[in-house]
C-alpha cells in the first residue's frame, strides 16, 4: 500500500505536506502511511479520491474498468483552491509531457532557480512548448494534422501587415498601453498624450494596426468635433503570442526538457490538386 500512496502522489506533483494538509493529517503521518504504515480505513477512500485511482488502483489490484482520465483529473482539480487550479494544471501537463515519448524529464527546475527555463517535445506527431517558470508557467501541445502545419497557415499577406504594423518603434508601447487598460474603446487623443506620441505618428501605427486586424476603428462626434476610436479585436491571443515571440528572440539554453524525436521536416509540402 505506501508505494502506492508515495507513486500516485508524486505523479499528481503534490508534497507529503500537501496531501496530508487536504486529508486534515500531519506530513509525518504521510510520510508514515508510505514507508509501511496503513491509514484509516475511512480515510482510504478520500485518499484514492485525491490521488485520482481507485481504490483497486491503490492497493496495487489490476483495474477491470477502462480509467476515466477526464473524471479522475476532474476529481484531482477540485481539490485545488480556485485561484491556483490553472498554475497546477500547467504544472501536471508540464510535468507529464515527456512521457508521452516515455522519456523522462532531464532536469530537475529547482536546479536552474532564477533561469527563464523551457521545455520541449518535438515528434512527427506535433509539438509541445511549455515553461514552468514560477511567475509565468505556460503550456501549448500542436499535434499535427495529415496535411501538416503550414496548411493551418494564414496567408503571406496577412502575416505581411501583423509584422509591418509590428515594426514601428511604438507599437508595442501602443498595444501594452491599450492591453492595461479596463475599458474596451480609446481616443486617439488620449493613447497619443498618455504616451508622449506625435498624434501623426500615433495614428498611422494604430491604422496600420486596424489593417493587420489587430484593432476596430470608429469614428465619433464629440462636442469639440470628430474623433477617431480605437478597440482591442481579439484579447486572447497576445499573451501567447508574445510568449512564443520571447522564445524565438532570446538566446536561451536552460530547459527543463528537450526531446527532439522528429524526423520528418517541420513543414511538408503542400500538394497542389
Amino acid at each position: 500500500m505506501y508505494a502506492d500512496i508515495s507513486k500516485y502522489r508524486k505523479l499528481r506533483g503534490l508534497t507529503q505536506e500537501e496531501l496530508g494538509k487536504v486529508i486534515g493529517v500531519s506530513s509525518q503521518a504521510v510520510s508514515k502511511w508510505e514507508n509501511g504504515g496503513t491509514p484509516d480505513i475511512s480515510l482510504i477512500p478520500v485518499i484514492a479520491d485525491l490521488l485520482g485511482v481507485s481504490i483497486e488502483t491503490l492497493f496495487g489490484r489490476e483495474m477491470k474498468d477502462p480509467i476515466h482520465i477526464e473524471e479522475m483529473l476532474s476529481n484531482y482539480l477540485s481539490t485545488i483552491p480556485k485561484d491556483q487550479r490553472m498554475h497546477k494544471l500547467c504544472e501536471l501537463l508540464i510535468k507529464i509531457n515527456p512521457y508521452v515519448l516515455d522519456t523522462p524529464p532531464l532536469l530537475d527546475v529547482s536546479s536552474n532557480k532564477g533561469q527563464y527555463l523551457r521545455s520541449f517535445i518535438s515528434s512527427n506527431e506535433g509539438i509541445a512548448l511549455s515553461s514552468p517558470d514560477k511567475d509565468h508557467p505556460f503550456y501549448m501541445i500542436m499535434a499535427e494534422g495529415e496535411e501538416g502545419y503550414l496548411a493551418s497557415f494564414g496567408k503571406k499577406e496577412e502575416y505581411t501587415k501583423l509584422f509591418k504594423a509590428l515594426s514601428y518603434d511604438h507599437s508595442l508601447d501602443i498595444l501594452n498601453y491599450l492591453y492595461q487598460q479596463k475599458n474596451k474603446y480609446h481616443l486617439l487623443n488620449v493613447i497619443s498624450e498618455k504616451l508622449k506620441i506625435d498624434r501623426n505618428e500615433a495614428k498611422e501605427v494604430l491604422d496600420l494596426m486596424v489593417e493587420a486586424n489587430l484593432l476596430d476603428q470608429q469614428s465619433i462626434q464629440l462636442e469639440t468635433g470628430d474623433s477617431i476610436m480605437y478597440s482591442i479585436k481579439d484579447y486572447r491571443a497576445y499573451i501567447p503570442f508574445m510568449l512564443l515571440a520571447r522564445w524565438m528572440c532570446e538566446d536561451q539554453q536552460y530547459y527543463y526538457y528537450a526531446i527532439e524525436k522528429r524526423t520528418e521536416p517541420l513543414l511538408k509540402e503542400i500538394e497542389n490538386d
